[in-house]
């Protein structure tokens, strides 16, 4: 049982590549026959992580303008998986209000198949950026500029096709969605500096009560 499992992770996991080529037949079928694979869109998230640090640190010298040694991995991390995961629940509470099939999982397991080729040609970019010659670095950014459009066109196609909107709406729920993730960020914040400001007027009356003890 657990070996025809696995072996049925495996062949979800290979599925979900076709979107590379296929995107509208294979989210359909995911969709419908539920072959999201979710350790596979795990390991493009951590893929989506690494590569932001390989670009961060391992560029080539024409378009590395960052010192390695003020490398942040949680400004990275935060920017990579913790806005991935802020985009997946904006989009699924804004659908979710606008009608949306789709379910959690769903987007982000499409969302994460989405990011693929961003991922692949920045890899390729990574790569490039270090044996190029200066007359060549317009056609490496290309390459870069390439993995975004294509991977901004996986994800129309496939909000669209999870949620089952027009094209129009789809847009539109992508407007909401960044919308959304400002509003969720400025919560965030203020609830930190609520807390801190709270955290810091508690620690005063302690101190003041203590000192006149």
């Amino acid at each position: 049982m657990i070996r025809m499992d696995y072996k049925e992770g495996i062949r979800k996991a290979l599925y979900g590549l076709r979107t590379l080529t296929h995107p509208i037949d294979t989210f359909e079928t995911c969709k419908l026959e539920k072959k999201f694979s979710i350790p596979l869109s795990i390991l493009i998230v951590v893929l989506f992580f690494l590569v932001a640090v390989f670009q961060y640190l391992s560029l080539g010298f024409g378009f590395n303008n960052n010192n390695p040694r003020e490398l942040n991995v949680l400004i990275i991390l935060a920017t990579t998986v913790f806005l991935f995961f802020l985009w997946v629940l904006s989009n699924y509470l804004l659908c979710t209000l606008m009608e949306g099939k789709g379910f959690f999982m769903e987007i982000w397991c499409m969302t994460a198949y989405a990011l693929l080729p961003y991922i692949l040609l920045s890899f390729v970019y990574i790569a490039l950026s270090n044996v190029v010659v200066l007359e060549e670095y317009p056609l490496v950014s290309y390459i870069h500029l390439v993995g975004m459009i294509w991977s901004g066109c996986l994800m129309l196609i496939g909000l669209k096709t999870i949620h089952e909107y027009s094209m129009a709406k789809t847009i539109q729920s992508v407007l909401l969605t960044i919308l959304g993730i400002a509003v969720i960020v400025f919560i965030l914040v203020l609830s930190v500096t609520v807390y801190q400001q709270v955290w810091n007027m508690f620690r005063t009356m302690v101190n003041e009560i203590l000192f006149r003890l």
